[in-house]
């Protein structure tokens, strides 16, 4: 609005009587007039709007008297508030966006507000996007694997299963220069340097026959399958001769990939530990990962101890191999 337009509201406005303080206004740009002019009082001063039969005039008092009453930044926030009794993050804030289906087998991440986004991981035969939260779940708290089951079961975060880590712990080892690859191996490290990380995935020990390995226990895409688990503890290695067991439990059957894999991550040898005899009876065991401060990495496929956990979700490609 010019100063020649302002000039002829102000002259309006005192020709209707109605005379607020608005010394400085003549000449001023359009926000500062309108903002005094309802100032002195809203409801006088949108009754003298309407009786100027100005539309745009009416329209400019009218935003600013909603906003008055209401509160707000603008009329855009005022009329949120007003009509939709939410707080301008609510409706702003961006969602985060389901990953474009990967059609090549290109490695990346996407650093997003509360996860990380790594393309290109290699997963039950299919090449994936995974998901994998910047915060540990529940606030840092932990908890058995049963009770993570029930805290993730119906929210976005699940527990990721044995293979799903190392298949992550994959990635980003051949990727080592990678944008952003340091940064999630930092994070990984830490967690499995200083916590007992719970996994998604489970052992049955039977007390006759084989053993079952579940993964994603309590999902909807849980799976599972009878192997032998049980037996001696030990370093993991070339020479370890854990290939069957580790194939079950993490994916991976080389233990010498298995060994690298750890000593990328952690900075320490992997260490194997599983009941060593048959239970007079089946039992449950959940697999964690870690060592909290223990001097080795540790697969655990006997623990009973609670857990913490990061959440992963994984986005499958849609022409995977």
């Amino acid at each position: 609005m010019d100063k020649e337009n302002i000039d002829g509201l102000v002259s309006v406005v005192s020709t209707l009587g109605w005379k607020p303080q608005l010394r400085g206004v003549i000449g001023a740009d359009a926000d500062t007039f309108y903002d005094t002019f309802v100032a002195q009082n809203p409801q006088r001063a949108y009754e003298v709007a309407v009786q100027s039969q100005d539309p745009i005039f009416v329209q400019k008092v009218a935003e600013r008297v909603i906003q008055s009453a209401v509160g707000g930044t603008d009329i855009e926030d005022a009329i949120r508030k007003l009509y939709l009794n939410i707080a301008p993050a609510a409706v702003s804030e961006p969602a985060i966006p389901i990953p474009a289906p990967l059609s090549h087998s290109g490695f990346s991440i996407e650093s997003l507000p509360d996860r990380y986004r790594v393309h290109g991981v290699s997963y039950q035969g299919n090449l994936s996007s995974v998901d994998i939260s910047k915060a540990l779940l529940d606030d840092g708290k932990a908890h058995t694997q049963t009770d993570w089951v029930e805290v993730t079961r119906q929210g976005e975060w699940k527990l990721p299963s044995g293979p799903l880590y190392f298949a992550v712990l994959g990635a980003l080892c051949d990727n080592k220069d990678a944008a952003h690859v340091e940064e999630v191996r930092g994070m990984l490290r830490d967690d499995l340097r200083n916590y007992f990380m719970m996994t998604s995935t489970r052992i049955r020990y039977a007390s006759k026959g084989l053993d079952s390995v579940i993964h994603d226990v309590g999902y909807a895409t849980e799976s599972s399958q009878q192997t032998k688990i049980v037996g001696a503890d030990g370093y993991i290695n070339e020479a370890a001769g854990f290939g069957i067991e580790m194939q079950a439990l993490v994916g991976i059957n080389d233990c010498d990939r298995i060994e690298s894999l750890g000593s990328y991550t952690t900075g320490k040898k992997t260490y194997f530990w599983r009941l060593n005899t048959k239970p007079t009876q089946d039992v449950g065991h959940a697999l964690v990962l870690g060592g909290s401060n223990s001097g080795w990495f540790s697969i655990f496929a006997n623990a009973d101890v609670g857990g913490w956990a990061r959440g992963m979700v994984v986005h499958v490609a849609k022409n995977s191999p």
